[in-house]
């Protein structure tokens, strides 16, 4: 499922001046796109304008604009309630849970080789927006959003609340956001096997309904510690974390151990393991993407990749039912194509297996 606009179009939307979407990739979503802070407060204020984003006034006098809506009210919404979740600094309460105090939704960024340091924050119908930084752009390892930035943008904060007062923010009626329980863990809505839960906010009509699959409850063999698939003598349930093998990747890379299911015994017939769990997600190749490869000069390679379930160890490629090569689900199999049209079919060790056709075109 694809947000429509993305984030990109988004962005490019609301006047971000970007570049073409290739040149950012993913790193879009964790703020590698350059931009001022004008431009940066002008996106914020669409927060407290309840998603209408309107041109920013540079004088008291100047008129107000109607605006555009950019994002529903209650999108807006939800998100100024996840930013004021994020306690002050050195404070480690909520600002809403102070008397007469207002919440503050906020966020810091530090910039590549800590060229600078951001802080900004919506308090009342006020954007406030903090830089730090050289002006001849040389870079400082101080310059860290939360230690440098965010602590004046509290002090300012805290300055026009005490001098001035903060602009209350008029809540409009009818917003139509639920509250509902969802897994901690996974945030999908839980499932029986999901004992730690917690109260989100819910937009009817938008937000995904799905039940958690990370936890699921398994048989295990009690002698040999191995997944079975029968109940008898020497099992035993017990739940186990399923995660998507691109998320497994993260956790090891960040240090963060999980606990997954152990290997499925190998007696256990392969149509019967083929109907649990997820099939494979293919990655690569592309869906709709056409490949060139090239007559003369070495020859292109295509990766073939899949996105597996937590049980599986190998997976195993195919293109017209020719069997290819396998490959580790954390890793991606290459392949080297004749011109043609083929139907790439991935198989785990489970046998569940997912395909997708691919058109690959001669070019000089």
């Amino acid at each position: 499922l694809v947000a429509k606009p993305s984030l990109y179009e988004f962005l490019k939307e609301s006047g971000m001046p970007l570049k073409e979407e290739s040149f950012y990739g993913l790193g879009l979503a964790l703020g590698n796109a350059e931009t001022s802070m004008e431009k940066l407060v002008d996106l914020y204020s669409i927060l407290p304008n309840w998603g209408k984003q309107k041109p920013l006034r540079r004088l008291l006098n100047e008129p107000l604009a109607p605006g555009k809506q950019k994002l529903s009210p209650e999108v807006a919404a939800v998100m100024m309630e996840m930013l004021e979740e994020n306690p002050r600094i050195a404070q480690g309460f909520l600002d809403k849970l102070t008397r007469g105090s207002h919440p503050v939704a906020w966020k810091t960024g530090t910039s590549f080789a800590f060229r600078d340091a951001w802080s900004l924050g919506v308090v009342g119908r006020l954007v406030v927006a903090v830089w730090v930084g050289n002006f001849d752009g040389r870079g400082n390892p101080a310059f860290i959003g939360r230690d440098a930035a965010a602590p004046l943008l509290f002090g300012i904060i805290d300055a026009v609340r005490a001098q001035l007062g903060i602009p209350e923010r008029v809540t409009p009626n009818g917003l139509e956001i639920s509250r509902v329980q969802v897994c901690a863990l996974s945030g999908s809505l839980p499932g029986p096997y999901c004992h730690h839960k917690v109260t989100t906010a819910f937009l009817p009509g938008k937000s995904p309904i799905k039940t958690c699959e990370i936890h699921r409850e398994i048989l295990v063999n009690e002698r040999t510690g191995k997944r079975s698939c029968m109940a008898g003598a020497g099992t035993k349930p017990q739940v186990y974390e399923f995660w998507p093998s691109d998320l497994l990747r993260l956790f090891r890379l960040a240090g963060i151990s999980r606990k997954v299911p152990p290997s499925g015994d190998e007696t256990c017939p392969l149509n019967d393991r083929a109907r649990r769990g997820s099939s494979p997600e293919i990655t690569s190749p592309a869906k709709d993407l056409e490949y060139h490869s090239r007559i003369s000069g070495p020859p292109d390679r295509i990766p073939l990749s899949a996105i597996a379930d937590a049980d599986v160890v190998l997976l195993h490629w195919f293109a017209d039912g020719a069997y290819l090569g396998k490959s580790l689900p954390s890793e991606a199999f290459f392949w080297n194509p004749s011109p043609g049209r083929f139907a790439i079919r991935v198989v785990d060790d489970q046998g569940r297996s997912a395909s997708r056709e691919i058109t690959v075109k001669a070019e000089e």
